[in-house]
């Protein structure tokens, strides 16, 4: 949510975050700082859509994801299994798509044909996760397990 405040050189400042990043706007008038706000918004969406979807597949964000952001939060044990599931069930069936193109009905499609309801949960689990974190940090633009 954006938030203005009147700053002691006369000027109104308009403040707001994207993706944790904070951007400013200035103006005189409350009326130009909206457009402008608009403006500059406008251009950091396009820009964060040219960069971001295909900087990943997978395989690659799989390793960042488990090495960055589980690894430092869990047992080595639970890293292993991690890394198992990965290795032997999400990868040979995903590895190779970006993570743009991972899409909610090839999922659903995969997970008919696993039989085992404990290993299709930590299959989602961990694949969920792991496509959630992307999410968040703006790789994919939806999560295909929602």
């Amino acid at each position: 949510m954006p938030t203005i405040r009147f700053r002691k050189d006369n000027r109104y400042e308009l403040r707001f975050y994207v993706n944790g990043i904070q951007y400013s706007v200035y103006d005189k008038d409350k009326t130009k700082l909206q457009k402008k706000y608009k403006n500059k918004l406008a251009e950091v969406k396009k820009l964060k859509k040219e960069i971001l979807p295909s900087k990943y597949n997978l395989n690659e964000w799989s390793k960042v994801w488990i090495e960055t952001y589980k690894k430092p939060f869990v047992t080595q044990g639970s890293i292993e299994n991690i890394y198992v599931y990965f290795n032997k069930h999400i990868l040979p069936n995903f590895g190779s798509l970006k993570l743009k193109n991972i899409t909610a009905e090839s999922l659903q499609q995969y997970f008919n044909k696993i039989e085992k309801s404990r290993t299709k949960e930590l299959i989602m689990l961990y694949f969920s996760a792991c496509l959630e974190k992307a999410k968040k940090l703006d790789y994919i633009t939806k999560n295909p397990f929602d």
